[in-house]
C-alpha cells in the first residue's frame, strides 16, 4: 500500500512538473500573481519549485530520503494551499494553473492539495516497501507515459471544445 500511495503522489507531481516546464513563462506569471515575492526572484523561485518537484518524484518512486521526502512534500502542499487560499480570497477565483492546461486538475486546488496532504501523511504510517532499482525505473517510465497520455487526451478535448464553439 505504501508504494502505491507513493506512486500516486509521484504521478501528481510529475504532471505538475511537466506542465510547468512546458509553459515556464505561464508558470512564472502564476507565481507573480500571488504577490508574495519580488519580481527579480520569480525566475529563481520557478526553477526552485521545479527542482523540488523532480526531487519529490524521484524520492517517492525510489523511496529515498526516509521521512524527509514526506516532510518536504507536506511543507510544499501546505505553502501552496495557504498561497492559493490567499489569492482566492483576493481575486474571488477558486482555480489555479498549477497543472497548466490540465483544467480538470486546476478546478479545486485547495481540495486537491488536501487530498494530497492526506495521502502524503498516510505514507508516514505504512511500512516502507522495498523494490528494486530496475522495477522503480520501469515505474518512472510508466508514469512518464501515463502523464503524456493524460496531457494528450486533455489537449484533444480542448481542441474539440474549441472546434465545437
Amino acid at each position: 500500500m505504501d508504494y502505491l500511495l507513493r506512486v500516486v503522489l509521484a504521478q501528481f507531481f510529475l504532471l505538475a512538473f511537466i506542465m510547468k516546464v512546458r509553459s515556464l513563462h505561464n508558470f512564472r506569471l502564476e507565481i507573480s500573481s500571488y504577490n508574495v515575492i519580488p519580481s527579480y526572484l520569480i525566475a529563481i523561485a520557478s526553477y526552485l519549485i521545479i527542482f523540488v518537484e523532480i526531487g519529490i518524484i524521484i524520492s517517492f518512486v525510489f523511496d529515498l530520503f526516509s521521512f524527509w521526502k514526506q516532510i518536504v512534500c507536506l511543507f510544499m502542499l501546505v505553502i501552496f494551499n495557504l498561497l492559493t487560499w490567499k489569492k482566492n480570497k483576493e481575486t474571488k477565483k477558486s482555480a489555479c494553473s498549477c497543472f497548466g492546461n490540465l483544467s480538470f486538475l486546476n478546478r479545486y486546488p485547495i481540495r486537491r492539495n488536501i487530498v494530497l496532504l492526506i495521502i502524503t501523511f498516510a505514507t508516514l504510517f505504512f511500512p516502507e516497501s522495498k523494490t528494486s532499482f530496475f522495477f522503480n525505473f520501469h515505474v518512472i517510465l510508466f508514469l512518464i507515459w501515463l502523464s503524456l497520455l493524460i496531457i494528450l487526451v486533455s489537449e484533444k478535448r480542448e481542441v474539440q471544445k474549441t472546434n465545437a464553439a
